[in-house]
């Protein structure tokens, strides 16, 4: 054996998946690695590469890492000396699953996976001894991995949430809204059913502001959004459509029903008590509302938009705090 293979012998029994192998499986292991050199920053795979390689870290670092759908970057590990990776790759034919860089000039050893396979067919207590100190290691990982894939699932739930929700109020925003009604308008042009929809408006919110600041006028929108969530309950999608401008569809609902929702809406938010409006001398919080149904008000979702919009203006011509439809019934 030469020198170089002894001393690469040597280096291999401090490596965990080695450490139960004797002289002679270590020199002949020593022979079938291939040693690789990166420099600072250099990449050694991509996620999606085809993995036919083992890798043990004979000096330096290297970082596995993994970009998220928002584009940022998380690192998974970090392997020091006489670490391994890219077992699983070799394993399950699969891709690498993530981003390998030198973290700083870092020194490997390579084992391809041919070479891997025909040592357990040639050498099977050698494989063995190698796979039982891997199984154990691996399988730590696996744990890991699955409490990060966890993560990743909330991670996932809370960035939808949050690309469909409004940050102030809870409820969703105009880009739900404008899918979801697209959706429940389909739904009951389909089924020959009715869909109600509620335009809202805050009555003098500009003057609120003006008067209390906008952290009052926030405290007033969060507020009358928890009145929209109980008086909706279940019943109907409750949206922010801008500023003090609020929509709700009621999917099944005809006038009827949905004037109920209207008028709890409108009790609950006249009701409010918001100690800052009071001390300005306001007369309190209302709401204008504008209710169309379709297909009794329109036949399409624009016209229905509109009519809701035309209602909204009724009321605000009639004194406000009030729910009115496009025209008299």
């Amino acid at each position: 054996m030469s020198a170089e293979l002894s001393k690469l012998s040597e280096r291999l029994k401090a490596v965990e998946i080695f450490s139960d192998l004797g002289s002679t499986e270590l020199s002949l292991l020593a022979e079938k690695l291939r040693q690789t050199e990166l420099e600072s920053g250099e990449t050694l795979f991509h996620q999606g590469d085809s993995g036919v390689e083992l890798y043990v870290v004979g000096a330096g670092c290297v970082s596995i890492s993994l970009q998220i759908p928002d584009g940022d970057r998380i690192e998974l590990k970090r392997f020091g000396p006489g670490e391994f990776f890219g077992e699983m790759s070799i394993f399950e034919h699969m891709p690498r699953s993530a981003d390998c860089v030198a973290v700083e000039p870092t020194s490997l050893f390579a084992l391809h996976k041919d070479d891997f396979f025909g040592l357990i067919e040639t050498r099977p207590q050698t494989a063995i001894k190698m796979m039982y100190r891997m199984l154990g290691v691996t399988t730590h990982r696996l744990l890991n991995i699955s409490e990060f894939h966890s993560e990743m699932v909330l991670w996932g739930e809370d960035a939808r949430l949050r690309s469909i929700t409004d940050d102030l109020t809870g409820l969703y925003n105009r880009r739900f809204l404008d899918s979801a009604f697209e959706e429940q308008f389909g739904k009951a042009k389909r089924n020959g059913s009715q869909l109600a929809v509620l335009m809202i408006d805050l009555d003098h919110f500009n003057t609120v502001n003006d008067k209390c600041g906008l952290p009052v006028g926030d405290e007033i929108l969060a507020a009358a959004a928890e009145i929209f969530r109980s008086s909706l309950g279940s019943q109907g999608i409750g949206a922010r459509y801008g500023g003090d401008e609020f929509s709700v569809l009621l999917p099944g609902m005809g006038v009827k029903e949905a004037l109920s929702v209207a008028e709890a809406i409108r009790a609950g938010v006249e009701a409010m008590d918001i100690p800052a409006v009071r001390d300005a001398g306001l007369s309190g919080v209302t709401t204008s509302q504008g209710l169309a149904v379709y297909p009794l008000h329109a036949q399409d979702t624009t016209g229905l938009l509109e009519a809701a919009d035309k209602g909204v203006y009724r009321a605000k011509e009639r004194g406000r705090n009030r729910v009115e439809l496009p025209v008299d019934s």
